[in-house]
């Protein structure tokens, strides 16, 4: 009976490893670690991708970049190893449909393909170049759409190595933005108007009512003004760069979390420059909330839309700041 068992064990045991060799036989793909090849690959990120911002405002264009990236290969080449790396727009459709994507190709003439050619020497893991991709700011304005990306595969290998299937391949990526509104600024742009000068201002406010309004252009902190829509004639044009308002109780936090912008060089055409908030966009300085802009703006009106201060606190101070 006891053979029996041990007999039947072992035939049990046979069959598993039987169907385990089995198993790693059957797989073909070993583009891993491990691999039995010295694969050439690409590395930007987890996945490959390195993402870039293009700005895009009424008076200028920013994001201009030099993308820089070696060649890698999975163990120490053998030998000096050249690799060439094409960009391939014909892998948009295909990243898109892979990642539910919908970025566009870029036009030609954008991308300025620096150096498309890295070396590995001997008994290294890294090329000592990069490849090298440039979008000049020259070329910022014909990107006018949404998102972008830029494929970029190895398509030769002299040397040691094998072109890796799932890492030769690398994806820059262009996001642009419609704004003057400058949300990572830390302070504001430009020089301050001084109030000597902002008293020979006029304003005007929506509600009709002239009660205080001449304060906001006072230099006196304590001269509040009301909640409202006002128009400031400045009288000439200025590049408009920052503006900033103060809750009557802005040093103890109480910031005024609405402020919105329209400018104008002869008060019938406006540019709407944008909404800000307390907490959101509004970037909060000295006690100030701001405004800020990544350029100045032509103007000689200012038309600024301001509530919900805290508890309905008064205005206390109106700065502009311009390059």
């Amino acid at each position: 009976m006891k053979k029996n068992i041990f007999k039947c064990l072992a035939y049990c045991l046979t069959a598993a490893v039987a169907l385990t060799f089995g198993a790693c036989s059957s797989d073909e793909h070993y583009d891993v670690t491990g691999n039995p090849d010295n694969l050439i690959y690409l590395h930007l990120s987890g996945d490959n991708t390195r993402s870039y911002k293009v700005i895009h405002t009424p008076v200028s264009h920013l994001g201009a970049f030099d993308a820089k990236f070696p060649v890698k290969i999975l163990r120490a080449a053998d030998s000096p190893t050249t690799v060439s790396v094409v960009m391939d727009n014909s892998l948009v459709e295909q990243y898109n449909a892979a990642n539910g994507t919908s970025y566009a190709a870029v036009p030609n003439g954008v991308v300025n393909v620096t150096n498309s050619v890295a070396h590995i020497q001997a008994n290294s893991f890294a090329s000592g170049d990069s490849i090298s991709i440039s979008v000049p700011e020259s070329a910022l304005p014909q990107l006018t759409e949404e998102g972008y990306i830029i494929p970029f595969r190895i398509s030769e290998v002299q040397g040691s190595g094998k072109i890796s299937e799932e890492r030769g391949v690398a994806y820059i990526i262009i996001n642009t933005i419609e704004t003057l509104l400058n949300a990572d600024a830390t302070e504001p742009l430009g020089t301050m108007i001084g109030t000597d000068v902002m008293s020979t201002w006029t304003a005007t406010n929506s509600s009709g009512g002239n009660a205080n309004i001449a304060n906001m252009l006072q230099e006196s902190s304590r001269q509040t003004w009301a909640i409202d829509t006002y128009v400031v004639d400045m009288k000439e044009v200025r590049n408009v760069s920052s503006v900033g308002i103060q809750s009557y109780y802005g040093q103890y936090g109480y910031m005024p979390d609405h402020l919105e912008l329209w400018l104008s060089k002869d008060g019938n055409d406006w540019t709407y420059i944008g909404y800000v908030a307390d907490g959101g966009d509004m970037l909060s300085y000295r006690n100030y909330g701001y405004l800020v802009m990544y350029n100045g703006f032509p103007a000689r009106y200012l038309k600024m839309s301001v509530a919900g201060v805290y508890n309905n606190y008064p205005i206390q101070a109106f700065r502009v700041w311009v390059e």
